[in-house]
């Protein structure tokens, strides 16, 4: 994960959300 924040950190807060959600999602998915 860190190379997404030094790749981009003038959105660190983007990417961590984006991540969060995805996240989510997987374990929302998950049975």
């Amino acid at each position: 994960m860190s190379h997404f924040a030094a790749a981009r950190p003038e959105r660190p807060l983007v990417v961590i959300r984006q991540t969060g959600a995805t996240e989510h999602i997987n374990v929302r998915s998950s049975p």
